[in-house]
Formats: C-alpha cells, sequence, structure tokens
C-alpha cells in the first residue's frame, strides 16, 4: 500500500533564508530569539528582535563570503546552544554555504573525522571551546567572540542569493553499521518544505514561543528552530540543566509561558510518568502543542497523558530520519480512547505534504493494509544521500518503480511498519541492528567495529537492554586478550575517547 501526499504547490522551489527575511519584515520588533537562564551583564545578549538578529546574520554572512564561503562549500559549527549559535546557522545559510554541526561533547577524534570527511572549508566558534578541537586541526578558524570587531564592521543589508534549492543546506552525520558516521547531504528544497509544512500543521504564529530542545548535531533541531523563525514566533534556548529533573522541566516552561515543546519520546516518557494534576507535576497553561518522536510511544504512556489532559494540550507523535529531512509523517495522538479497556496502537500518522510513503515486500510489491512490510519514503524530502559513500548511497536510496519523474528515488527506511485500517502508519520494528536509544538512532555495529580496535580487545558485542519499560541502555559484552588483561574500565574510557556518549555502554560484563 502507498500513501502519496502529492504536491499541490512549489513550497520547496525556494531556499530557507529568504522566508526569514520576509518574516523580519513582518515583525522586525517582535523577540526572535531568547537565552532565558543567563545572565546578561555577564554573558551578553540575552534577547534579540527579528531586525536585530537580521542584523547580526548579515554581518557575519558578509564575512563568510569575503573568506570565500558560497554554494556547496560547507562551514563547522562548533558551538554551545546560544545567540551565537542561532545566528552562525543563518550566516552560513545566507551566505550560499551549508552547515555542518558539530557537538561540543563529542570527543576530538570523531570530530576530526567529522571535518575530514566532510572537507569543511571553515570553521564557527568560540575561544573558550577550542581545547576542545583536535590538537592537529588546521582549517581556517573563526572565533565570534575574538572576531567579533572585524564582523561588526561588515554590511547590515541582506545579501544576493546565491544558493538554489537544489545546494546544499546542511549536512548531518549519523552512526554508521561498518564503524564510521555517515555524513546525510539534505537540499535547501527539503528543508523549507519541511519547515512550511510543520510551520502549517503546527499552526505557528507569532504568539508561540517554541524551545529548542535538541542538540544542533541532531536534526531535530531544524525542525524547532525554522519553522519558528519563518512564523514570526519566539525560540526559547534551553539550558544543560532544564532537563535535570520532570519538576524542574515542567517549572521552567511555566515560568517561560512556553507554548510549542518537541521532545524526544524517551524523555517524554519520563515527563509522563511523574505527571499528576498539581502544580508543579504538570504542563503549563500556556501550553498547546507537544510533539514526539524518535521512538515508539507506549499506549499506557499514551493512556495516561490522555486520563490526566484529555484534549487541552495536543499531542503529535512524528516519524523521520536524517535521510528524509527529520519528518516524513506525522499524526495527532489526543483521539479518544477505546471503550474497551485495550490499548489501541500507535501510529506515526500519514506522510507531510509533498512526500510518499510506500511499504513494500521483498519484491518491492506494496503490501495490503495490515501486513507488514519495509517501508519506503520518496518526495520532496528524501536528501542527496551519503558524502563520500557512492555504495551505500546506491543501496538505501534507490529508483523509484512507482514515479514517472526522472531520478525519482525512494529512501530504504529499515524500518518495519504496517498500514492500519484508517489509512495511519504503525511502526513495528527494524530489519538490522540498529537501534534508538532515548532518541538517539545508533548502529550496534559501529559501536562493536570501533571496540574491536583495541588492542586488549579480541571480540565485542553490543545490545540494548531494559531494566525497566522505557529504561533503555547499552549493554558491551567482551572477549579480552593479552596478558595482563585489560581492565574493562579502562576500555570505556578508551572507547569515550572515540565516539559520543550516548553511544558507550553503561553496562559491561567480560566473557
Amino acid at each position: 500500500m502507498k500513501l502519496n501526499n502529492t504536491p499541490t504547490d512549489t513550497l520547496f522551489n525556494q531556499t530557507i533564508h529568504p522566508l526569514f527575511e520576509n518574516q523580519v519584515e513582518r515583525t522586525p520588533e517582535a523577540i526572535a530569539v531568547w537565552q532565558p537562564d543567563i545572565d546578561p551583564l555577564e554573558n551578553g545578549i540575552q534577547t534579540l528582535t527579528y531586525h536585530e538578529l537580521n542584523r547580526r546574520v548579515n554581518r557575519l554572512a558578509h564575512y563568510l563570503r569575503r573568506l570565500g564561503l558560497g554554494p556547496e562549500k560547507l562551514a563547522g559549527i562548533y558551538l554551545e546552544r546560544s545567540i551565537d549559535l542561532i545566528v552562525a546557522l543563518l550566516a552560513v545559510l545566507k551566505a550560499g554555504g551549508a552547515y555542518v554541526p558539530l557537538d561540543p561533547r563529542y570527543p576530538q577524534e570523531r570530530l576530526a573525522f567529522m571535518l575530514e570527511d566532510s572537507g569543511a572549508a571553515l570553521l564557527l566558534t568560540q575561544s573558550h571551546l577550542r581545547s576542545g578541537l583536535p590538537p592537529q586541526l588546521t582549517l581556517p578558524t573563526i572565533c565570534l567572540d575574538i572576531d567579533k570587531e572585524v564582523i561588526a564592521q561588515q554590511s547590515e543589508a541582506n545579501l544576493d542569493l546565491l544558493a538554489a534549492p537544489e545546494n546544499l543546506a546542511y549536512l548531518i552525520y549519523t552512526s554508521g553499521s561498518t564503524g564510521r558516521a555517515k555524513g546525510v547531504m539534505i537540499q535547501h528544497g527539503s528543508l523549507v518544505n519541511l519547515t512550511e509544512v510543520t510551520g502549517r500543521e503546527y499552526a505557528l504564529a507569532p504568539a508561540d514561543r517554541v524551545l529548542q530542545f535538541a542538540s544542533i548535531s541532531w536534526d531535530t533541531s531544524a525542525e524547532e528552530i525554522y519553522p519558528t523563525l519563518t512564523r514570526g514566533g519566539m525560540l526559547v534556548l534551553r539550558s544543560e540543566t532544564m532537563i535535570d529533573s520532570p519538576t524542574h522541566f515542567w517549572l521552567k516552561c511555566r515560568e517561560w509561558e512556553l507554548t510549542l515543546l518537541n521532545l524526544p519520546t524517551a524523555y517524554w516518557h519520563e515527563l509522563v510518568a511523574e505527571l499528576a494534576d498539581e502544580f508543579p507535576f504538570s504542563p503549563p497553561p500556556s501550553l498547546r502543542l507537544v510533539i514526539i518522536g524518535g521512538e515508539k510511544a507506549f499506549p499506557d504512556r499514551l493512556s495516561i497523558w490522555q486520563q490526566k489532559l484529555g484534549d487541552r494540550v495536543r499531542l503529535v507523535n512524528t516519524y523521520g530520519l536524517s535521510e528524509v529531512t527529520a519528518v516524513a509523517t506525522l499524526g495527532d495522538l489526543c483521539s479518544p480512547l477505546p471503550t474497551n479497556g485495550l490499548l489501541p496502537a500507535v501510529s506515526v500518522g500519514q506522510p507531510l505534504k509533498n512526500i510518499e510513503t510506500y511499504i513494500l515486500d521483498a519484491n518491492l510489491n506494496p503490501t495490503p493494509p495490515g501486513v507488514a512490510g519495509e517501508l519506503y519514503i520518496g518526495g520532496v524530502g528524501v536528501g542527496r544521500g551519503y558524502l563520500n559513500r557512492p555504495e551505500l548511497t546506491a543501496e538505501r536510496f534507490v529508483p523509484n518503480p512507482f514515479s514517472r519523474q526522472p531520478g525519482s528515488r525512494l529512501y530504504r527506511s529499515g524500518d518495519i511498519a504496517r498500514y492500519l485500517s484508517d489509512g495511519n502508519i504503525e511502526i513495528l520494528g527494524r530489519v538490522d541492528d540498529q537501534v534508538k536509544v532515548r532518541g538517539y538512532r545508533i548502529e550496534l555495529g559501529e559501536i562493536e567495529a570501533t571496540l574491536r580496535q583495541h588492542p586488549g580487545v579480541q571480540e565485542a558485542v553490543v545490545v540494548v537492554r531494559e531494566s525497566q519499560p522505557g529504561q533503555k541502555g547499552l549493554v558491551g559484552y567482551l572477549v579480552l586478550k593479552g596478558e595482563p588483561e585489560v581492565g574493562l574500565g579502562e576500555v570505556r574510557r578508551w572507547l569515550k575517547g572515540k565516539l559520543p556518549e550516548y553511544m558507550t555502554p553503561s553496562q559491561w560484563l567480560k566473557l
């Protein structure tokens, strides 16, 4: 079976930054970005209006163009969540380039690989973060704090448009089964479609205050940032301590009068587990929409949410992957609970506008409703492919046998799914060893291949275990070699220098 949200307009035949500039013209004095948990006397600017943000973005974009940034050229962005980060993202796009988001929490070896593999032309950072960069780095580097005077001298005028819809907007790295991360190339047209369609679906408006929750190294950040800043909303940048506990999270949501949250399903599960009718264990009155995604939502948590909140807060479940520009399908989860006491299947809804979904058998024949198959995704959201990985691109991005459009492709998601009787899609599992842990997409093979590089490790197997429902963690099983044997603690410390924290097993067993 196939669901085809046939194109009805040409949303995607443009680039992202003119949409932001149009919003600047409409609401120049509205607050665009707010970082509430910083002291403006110690840390600088806490808010920027749309007009102020555009001026700062333009100055940096003009400077980047002077340095040679333009279409199909990549700029690494190594910044913490901050106003400077938002400025840097928009400036790279306005200059005509594409950005490579780099999480400051990543180990130096992974950063070095991403910068080398991407062929980044330059790097944007701040002076206090430079110690976390690979020491052998020779890339031209702009420190936004050190170079602020020369940047401030640049023009504040909007730039001539260089990028086209088919040019790259960003390159984002995901876990790779062969032991190295793979860079997913996303074009402007795909990003514009995500921005415009989700902006409409979520009814974003200037009155909205949207939490910027996701790490910049995850494409959910694009779903938070661009729809907000092209529809006049206020982007609210969270602190790292906001998520220390559900109570503290809801307190901050209430204090900041947030209207929209986009959360990993795993974190939403934690919030729901401690939901209560009374403050501070409940969402604030301002909240109107919660979006979840990244893992399958538990029916029992959905039941609790609906019992506590009813339809007061709209709940939307999304499904997507980096290769299809973050979101491919979405659906509301606030339908009435069944009266028979049975918990319903939790669907991920139907495809976005200009996106197609197909559930196919091994021979690429559509499966009937209720029958499982592999989910394939087509349409505007499908990315260009994997950078420097032509074989893998050909394997995962396949010709679309259902389209007459030359060059049309489908992305093989690797997810097993089925159509429900109402036309919505239910995700059932995977065809491979890829897992999701706390919203992070992880190829277990990458962890295992990295562990086998340690001179004291003969064999390694990594699995996912649930200590209790919803509490997933990685467990590493090792066969060690050599005399004397290396300690498990040493292997763990070694691995943390190779892979991000979320890919490091929390439990270790020697076989």
